[in-house]
């Protein structure tokens, strides 16, 4: 969710140092060489091929020091540009490689205009005539993220590290996702439904066919948290219906919302979702 669209055509012959943020608030079971490997596999499926993946951290400051060394080893005497999704922690990273960072040259480090917009810029100096440029952060319209207030938006961006939950689900049974969005278990035999989300994000589970009474009058209630004055109602929701796949594993993902696993998959599950318009889910199998 957090790839740029068609990067691979806007990048042309760059190199490119790909930057796995947020690794705090992984959960304590992730394989994280396994989902790097994931990542990398997804990026060559795309024509994107970087010289170094480096999963770090913008708020504890891990890693840092080696995306340093590696921006430095291969930047070639020219620009560096930091480019990513609105929301991904691109401020927190300028500002843990400011505190690693030496200045060796006559320029200090300064803010500008980004051309063409009224949106403001870091530039750090590298050199005497190389910079470091942060780039205003690109809109997702597939992103959850899009649909909130910003007050929303900061509940389900996870601060900590992610407690997963998980439900025993029979079909005829719904998560309610806070007042953001639904899950709605259709058909299949009774399954594991592990929730890997914000913290904050409360879930709750309902019977399919009282969902939308439910959500209504939890709404009313203050029930579901958090909620999104945007959504006072079950029926703005837009329905996407999915086919789980046989397979030892799959994952539901949301845009900007989280992941849902389906730690065992039979073949013949149907799966309903109900997000806000727009947002993308896909399903992942491994």
């Amino acid at each position: 969710a957090s790839l740029i669209k068609n990067f691979d055509k806007n990048i042309r012959n760059n190199p490119v140092i790909v930057v796995l943020n947020k690794i705090d608030i992984l959960p304590r079971y992730t394989n994280l060489k396994k989902q790097i490997n994931y990542i990398g596999d997804m990026l060559w499926e795309r024509n994107i091929f970087p010289i170094s993946l480096i999963p770090i951290s913008s708020k504890t400051g891990e890693n840092i020091d080696k995306l340093m060394e590696t921006i430095y080893e291969n930047r070639n005497d020219k620009n560096v540009y930091i480019v990513g999704m609105a929301n991904v922690g691109k401020s927190t990273l300028i500002n843990q490689l400011l505190k690693v960072y030496s200045n060796e040259t006559t320029h200090f480090v300064t803010t500008s205009q980004f051309p063409g917009t009224t949106l403001k810029t870091i530039e750090i100096p590298l050199d005497e005539t190389t910079f470091i440029y942060d780039t205003p952060g690109v809109i997702n319209e597939r992103s959850i993220w899009q649909h909130l207030e910003y007050s929303v938006l900061k509940k389900i961006l996870p601060k900590r590290q992610i407690r997963p939950r998980t439900y025993q689900l029979n079909s005829g049974q719904t998560i309610l996702i806070g007042g953001l969005a639904a899950l709605d278990y259709k058909e299949g035999p009774r399954s594991s439904f592990t929730f890997v989300l914000s913290n904050e994000v409360e879930l709750n589970r309902v019977k399919s066919e009282n969902k939308e009474a439910s959500f209504n009058s939890m709404y009313e209630n203050n029930q579901l948290k958090p909620k999104s004055k945007r959504f006072k109602e079950f029926k703005e929701f837009e329905l996407k219906e999915l086919e789980i796949p046989a397979a030892n594993r799959v994952e539901i993902i949301i845009y900007g919302l989280g992941n849902i696993k389906i730690n065992y998959s039979y073949g013949s599950q149907k799966v309903n979702l109900y997000l806000p318009k727009g947002v993308k889910a896909i399903i992942r199998q491994g």
